[in-house]
């Protein structure tokens, strides 16, 4: 900064509860202009949603038991752990994800397989017949499962990223970011 008054200062730290406490940003947020909150890939097994803006801990879709929130996942609860910590919602940018987790069906657990870039999504998963597009109203995530329930793929669409929009405009929060430009 003093070298250049235009230079920002900014962190890139996870959301949810396990990160920003190891960041002391009670002190440290006075020389932040920005923190990057990375909310996706927030969790990638056990039928979780990656990326949610608002908790749901009850499973979405009971037959195969996938599609819910993990305790502190999500964008609003991201948003209270900041506070708390004294980020004001203005410093905060949320993260956006431009991919899909994969998760399969092991043994009756759900564990990640692979990453999947937002356009394969659409070119080989959303208009395929063995698979069915869900969207929870609750989180506010669209996910895919596979209708014999071995595959389960958690991403953002332009509904989740709108509704993600339209909060961050709510919130007075600094803006959003995504992960990743593949």
């Amino acid at each position: 900064k003093a070298n250049n008054p235009h230079h920002l200062v900014t962190a890139a730290i996870g959301g949810g509860k396990w990160q920003p406490s190891c960041y002391d940003l009670p002190h440290s947020i006075e020389y932040l202009d920005f923190v990057n909150v990375m909310t996706y890939s927030m969790c990638s097994s056990g039928g979780y949603y990656q990326n949610a803006l608002y908790s749901s801990p009850s499973y979405h879709n009971t037959a195969y038991k996938a599609g819910r929130t993990m305790d502190s996942c999500s964008i609003e609860e991201s948003i209270e752990i900041y506070n708390d910590l004294g980020v004001e919602n203005s410093k905060l940018i949320f993260g956006l994800a431009f991919y899909g987790i994969v998760q399969s069906n092991t043994k009756g657990y759900w564990v990640k397989s692979q990453n999947v870039d937002y356009s394969t999504i659409v070119s080989k998963y959303l208009n395929n017949p063995e698979y069915t597009y869900y969207y929870d109203e609750n989180a506010q995530v669209p996910y895919l499962v596979k209708n014999d329930g071995t595959m389960f793929i958690s991403y953002d669409d332009h509904t989740s990223i709108l509704a993600k929009s339209n909060y961050m405009k709510e919130m007075g929060c600094a803006g959003l970011m995504y992960w990743e430009n593949g």
